[in-house]
């Protein structure tokens, strides 16, 4: 919201003269790149109401809180809310609750550890099927698991790149884990076909 502050202010009908263009500017500037912190203090003070809909979050926050933070002053009719509205929704990933996009990305990267050691462990154990003194069933027993499971973590060692890069960079779609990934036909044999079921469908075209 404060990342074009001369929006918020005709949004918020707040009273800035020419002269107060850098000032306001700075003012926000400070606000968008500052601390989680600092953040959440200057969320508090803002934020008035959430209303959580199916694909879409309506945000109320206070023209008064605004107006201070840009040291503004309201216009005599300005409104007492501006409402922010973001196409996300929020969904469960594991233990927690992500806000995603209508693309499949959570709004905040998250990379799912988890999974990276999962394709960490499906190298290795190529590896070492790839040098050939071993077979799965040799394997899966050092590795105290079954030789299907073996199978099914493997294919995680042929992942498209780009899949693989957006798993690192914790921009993945929604709901792809390690359970998921090493479910039965989980993974497709083709990259781009990979690339399709498992990136934001944004960044899969």
């Amino acid at each position: 919201m404060f990342a074009d502050p001369l929006a918020l202010a005709a949004t918020a009908q707040l009273q800035i003269s020419p002269s107060d263009f850098a000032r306001v500017w700075d003012a926000a500037a400070a606000i968008s790149s500052g601390t989680a912190a600092a953040l959440r203090a200057m969320t508090k003070g803002i934020v008035t109401t959430v209303r959580i809909h199916d694909g879409r979050i309506e945000i109320d926050c206070a023209t008064a809180a605004i107006a201070a933070a840009l040291q503004a002053t309201p216009e005599p009719h300005a409104p007492e809310t501006v409402t922010v509205v973001a196409d996300v929704r929020l969904t469960r990933s594991g233990r927690v609750m992500r806000l995603v996009q209508a693309s499949g990305v959570g709004v905040t990267p998250t990379a799912n550890a988890a999974l990276i050691r999962l394709i960490l462990k499906a190298r290795r154990w190529w590896g070492i099927l790839k040098a050939g003194e071993i077979d799965i069933s040799t394997l899966a027993a050092q590795e105290g698991v079954q030789a299907p499971y073996i199978t099914r973590v493997l294919r995680l060692a042929f992942l498209a790149p780009a899949v693989t890069e957006a798993i690192l960079a914790g921009t993945i779609r929604t709901g792809v884990d390690a359970a998921a990934l090493t479910a039965t036909d989980a993974v497709a044999p083709l990259w781009a076909e990979q690339v399709a079921m498992l990136l934001p469908r944004n960044a899969a075209r």
